[in-house]
């Protein structure tokens, strides 16, 4: 079999979308706000990056991703 394709496919829907935003969008707010506290220091502000990047990348593993492969055969079948 020789591989024809790749390619990386998301289940999307509505409502993962929808959790997926509203789930960054909130570490984002609480971020932003740890580091206003911290008065902008620039180790805080290294982990509260840190912290929204974990965020985002959960964020995507809601969409389920699943990385597809299609083969084509090299023989025709037989019965």
């Amino acid at each position: 079999m020789t591989l024809d394709s790749q390619s990386l496919e998301f289940s999307l829907t509505p409502a993962s979308i929808g959790i997926g935003v509203v789930f960054v969008t909130v570490v984002l707010v609480l971020s932003f706000t740890a580091w206003l506290r911290s008065r902008w220091k620039a180790s805080i502000g290294t982990l509260e990056a840190l912290r929204v990047l974990i965020a985002a990348a959960i964020a995507v593993t809601l969409l389920q991703p699943e990385w597809r492969e299609i083969y084509k055969p090299e023989n025709k079948p037989t019965v």
